[in-house]
């Protein structure tokens, strides 16, 4: 193992010198229902239950939202810190978190660590962040520049081992995960068609995640750009970021680029370019940056004025390298002269009390002791709604009524049928299925089409990305509707005013005809709607029942009001009801393993619960 200054020494010679079909998740969900539906016995409902225990997590922490990052309590966190090197300092990091807090103001720290550095140094690091309301943001530093996909996907393994700790309720609240420090190299980030190219980026990450997600691990992801992190002109993250997004089942991904000499005074990669990602509707943070670095034996100069107060008014999170222990001739990155930051350097001086530095940094609203209130532009609640668009005041609807697979959807003056009032219910993660009322069957987009002009039509609910859909908020009352599979928006075709006018996908632009009302209806339609699916039952989060196996009845706990069903191995309907915050079931129940499915305001939970 390199010491920290041979490892930096690498950092400035090699990096600086030197400077896939996306997982179908719907298929896998498909086969299951249908197997489930071919073996109704006990041995299929083990297989059941064995196969959705990755999806047993704790509940959500972070998560991503169009192209902003929320906390756990739904609140848009812009992060602004630094690097820590617990790998290599651990004694001194994690003896002088509280003292960074006080001192610097830092709302967030970037954990280095490597897959040598002890379970025990670097979760001390976590929980001394949390313990000093920062977010930790863990990183692994292994494969700084690598290019192979199984070294990135060694390191996603790495993170998947660590599922029981990181998906604590204590842990998973607060926590994201840097997969991989700088891997790819700059083939990735430029047009390369050879074996390296910017596509063996996004096949890479798409295994990574997915390897990530299959451990039961659900909160943001944080993505390095390729380029050793630097991305020329951005061009990977705006070509194939989307592609990675849409292939995580939680769609919670948010991508990092570093600055340094890619983005020097007078270089290839102007900073302004860091607005154009996110315009792009792409989640974003600079990840690393510093105010110059060595490249091919001179020292660049970075403004890092002008990157800190780019990214604070777009509101974009930074993290600056780094806090202590740099070495190989980069020691001028230091920001403090000690671990305890009674002496910031002049580097340190600017990152912290400068314009818009650390100490201006507002604390993720998740460690306030009350929640806060909801945004004002308010969200989607599960129900039937009349879905409206703003540029011509017609309803979305199933044309003539029908019922089939591959039916068209139009807007159509709104008379109050069934066929325009549509099921939205919430998968979690931002995602939603929308369903119209009088088919049961669900938005879909056709082909799992990618492209500008994609058509949308009902088909039968599968569970598949095509028919997931984030519903965001643009304010004033009116919401977007994008698709999780393509991340294009629906639109009302060619701003159309006229009844039976079609409606596809396109880039979101703004255009009205791309926004859209969504009007609550009364409890007669939502009698209507469709149960639930396997898809939205795999979606659930840690039991709320309590005892469980039991002898005699069960308790739910549930805050608020709930509805429960209660499901034999054949799928029958045994037991229902509902209750405020707890309530009694299966006193009747016959020795045997159920499914209890509870529904709140805006959540489904699916428990197995077991007889004896």
């Amino acid at each position: 193992m390199k010491n920290l200054h041979l490892l930096f020494t690498d950092r400035v010679t090699v990096t600086f010198s030197e400077k896939a079909a996306a997982f179908k998740k719907n298929h896998f969900f498909i086969e299951l229902r249908n197997a489930f539906n071919r073996v109704k016995k006990v041995s299929c409902f083990a297989f059941l239950s064995l196969c959705l225990m990755p999806f047993l997590s704790s509940s959500q922490g972070f998560r991503i939202s169009g192209n902003q990052l929320l906390d756990a309590n739904g609140n848009n966190f812009v992060m602004k810190g630094f690097s820590v090197p617990t790998a290599w300092f651990t004694n001194d990091v994690n003896g002088n978190i509280a003292n960074i807090r006080n001192r610097t103001g830092a709302n967030c720290l970037r954990i280095v660590v490597t897959t040598s550095t002890s379970d025990a140094a670097w979760q001390t690091s976590v929980t001394n962040c949390i313990a000093n309301k920062m977010i930790p943001m863990v990183e692994l530093h292994d494969v700084t520049g690598n290019n192979s996909p199984s070294e990135l996907n060694r390191m996603a393994q790495f993170w998947a081992s660590k599922a029981s700790f990181l998906t604590r309720s204590d842990i998973s609240r607060y926590i994201l995960i840097n997969i991989a420090n700088e891997w790819g190299d700059w083939f990735m980030s430029a047009t390369a068609t050879g074996s390296v190219s910017r596509v063996t980026w996004r096949d890479a990450y798409i295994t990574a995640v997915r390897t990530i997600r299959n451990a039961g691990i659900r909160t943001t992801l944080v993505v390095d750009a390729a380029g050793y992190g630097q991305d020329n002109r951005t061009q990977t993250l705006l070509s194939y970021a989307s592609a990675v997004q849409a292939s995580d089942i939680y769609h919670n991904c948010l991508f990092a680029i570093h600055m340094y000499c890619e983005w020097k005074v007078g270089g290839n990669s102007p900073i302004s370019l860091l607005a154009g990602v996110k315009n792009a509707g792409i989640p974003v943070i600079v990840g690393e940056f510093g105010f110059q670095h060595t490249e091919g034996g001179s020292v660049c100069d970075i403004n890092e004025g002008q990157v800190i107060s780019n990214a604070n008014s777009n509101g974009i999170g930074w993290l600056a390298w780094s806090w202590k222990g740099n070495g190989g001739g980069v020691e001028y990155l230091d920001l403090s002269n000690d671990w305890a930051g009674t002496s910031l350097t002049g580097w340190g001086n600017t990152v912290i009390n400068g314009s818009g530095g650390t100490k201006t940094a507002s604390t993720a609203s998740v460690f306030s002791s009350t929640p806060p209130p909801p945004p004002p532009t308010g969200t989607i609640a599960n129900g039937t709604y009349r879905i409206t668009a703003r540029s011509s005041g017609k309803s979305l609807d199933v044309s003539g009524r029908s019922t089939a697979d591959g039916a068209n959807i139009v807007q159509w003056t709104y008379g109050g049928g069934t066929n325009q009032q549509w099921s939205v219910q919430s998968l979690g993660s931002g995602a939603y299925s929308i369903r119209a009322v009088h088919s049961g069957k669900a938005l879909d987009l056709s082909g799992f089409s990618t492209a500008d002009g994609g058509d949308i039509n009902q088909w039968a609910y599968g569970g598949g990305n095509n028919q997931r859909w984030r519903i965001e908020s643009v304010g004033s009352g009116y919401f977007r509707i994008v698709s999780v599979h393509s991340g294009k928006a629906v639109e009302i075709t060619g701003n159309s005013n006229a009844d039976g006018a079609g409606i596809n996908q396109r880039t979101y632009s703004g255009g009205t005809n791309q926004q859209f009302t969504f009007q609550l209806l009364g409890s007669a339609a939502s009698t209507a709607a469709p149960r639930v699916t396997l898809q939205e039952e795999a979606l659930i989060i840690k039991p709320l029942v309590y005892p469980n196996p039991s002898k005699d009845n069960f308790s739910i706990y549930q805050k608020g009001y709930f509805t429960y069903t209660v499901r034999d191995i054949l799928g029958k309907v045994v037991e229902k009801g509902g209750g405020t915050n707890k309530t009694g079931f299966g006193n009747g129940l016959p020795k045997g393993m159920y499914l209890l499915q509870i529904e709140s305001s805006n959540k489904i939970k699916v428990i197995k619960v077991i007889k004896d």
